[in-house]
């Protein structure tokens, strides 16, 4: 039966299409999946700026957000209504509500195993690299596999073929490849993946718990829990720059303390005790705010004046950034 399901949920998953990130948009393959959406047939390039994943701080901040070095002026695109706010009490003058990209991405398919479990352990970034390979974790995982038909760990694509691939598999656990940033399907790849299981479980705190739920899955936090030190966000040297208030607050943010006083619900001894919360999911994820495609098209500079005023304002920085160079000599 766990053959079969994993056979059945392999087939049942996108392709890898490599891609050339040129916006933020790009990532995940959002802006592969908007355009088809609106029906253009090649990709124009968008100056704006979508905010991607969950930040579930009741305070949030351009820096959480991601977006702290963008110009003011930059068409930023928000889940709701808090963070539009925050933005705007920063400087920031053109802040959009149109949810999470993950709310934009429907239900794949229609095949769900009632009772296997899928994982997701913490995992690295493309500058950020995981410092520990989880054995504790996975020794739990490993020690109620009775309770399940089969677990399945979502390696994240920048973990793949590192020692925390190889303690998955030292313990009997089946590895499914996770989302990368490059890859054109990657958010119908996440949707897929979830859409195949009923229980999902995880160790550390992230946008999968969202996205989960979302899906309709029945959601926990089990087993040993872990939560990002600094010494990811300091890893080559802070290549992000970020502040020591950014650090501090992400470090609160993703402790076991803070997250059981917000989600203590959803601690339980095992997954099999799983909640479903469909509805906090969707208004979390801001999809009473999703954008219809004729808008996106005029929202993005997708059409003709759009994509003209964005090559203009691009060779216009060019030639400023001459300038100031021929004035330094």
């Amino acid at each position: 039966m766990e053959k079969d399901f994993q056979s059945i949920l392999q087939n049942l998953l996108p392709p890898c299409q490599r891609i050339r990130l040129t916006s933020d948009i790009d990532r995940y393959g959002f802006s592969s999946f908007l355009a088809k959406q609106c029906g253009l047939l090649r990709l124009p390039r968008s100056s704006a700026y979508w905010v991607h994943g969950w930040i579930w701080s009741t305070t949030p901040t351009a820096e959480l957000l991601a977006c702290s070095r963008l110009h003011k002026e930059t068409l930023i695109i928000v889940r709701n209504e808090i963070e539009r706010k925050a933005l705007i009490l920063e400087g920031f003058e053109n802040i959009k509500i149109g949810g999470l990209p993950f709310s934009y991405i429907p239900r794949q398919h229609l095949y769900r195993s009632e009772n296997a479990l899928l994982a997701f352990p913490p995992h690295s970034a493309e500058a950020e690299r995981l410092s520990t390979n989880q054995e504790n974790y996975f020794d739990y995982l490993e020690s109620i596999k009775k309770d399940f038909d089969g677990i399945y760990v979502s390696i994240y694509y920048f973990d793949l073929q590192t020692p925390i691939h190889s303690a998955v598999l030292a313990r009997g656990l089946n590895v499914i490849e996770g989302a990368r940033p490059n890859d054109a399907n990657a958010l119908l790849r996440v949707r897929s993946i979830l859409d195949g299981f009923n229980y999902v479980t995880s160790n550390v705190i992230g946008s999968h718990m969202l996205y989960a739920l979302y899906c309709g899955c029945k959601f926990s936090f089990s087993g040993p829990f872990y939560s990002y030190d600094e010494s990811l966000f300091l890893t080559n040297g802070n290549p992000h720059k970020h502040s020591k208030q950014y650090i501090a607050h992400c470090l609160q943010l993703q402790s076991e303390s803070y997250v059981r006083e917000l989600f203590s619900r959803f601690f339980v001894e095992n997954p099999n005790l799983g909640l479903h919360d469909q509805n906090f999911a969707i208004d979390s994820i801001g999809e009473k705010y999703l954008i219809h495609p004729e808008e996106i098209i005029d929202l993005l500079g997708w059409n003709f004046m759009g994509q003209l005023n964005q090559y203009i304002n691009s060779a216009d920085r060019v030639l400023k950034r001459m300038r100031q160079q021929f004035s330094l000599r």
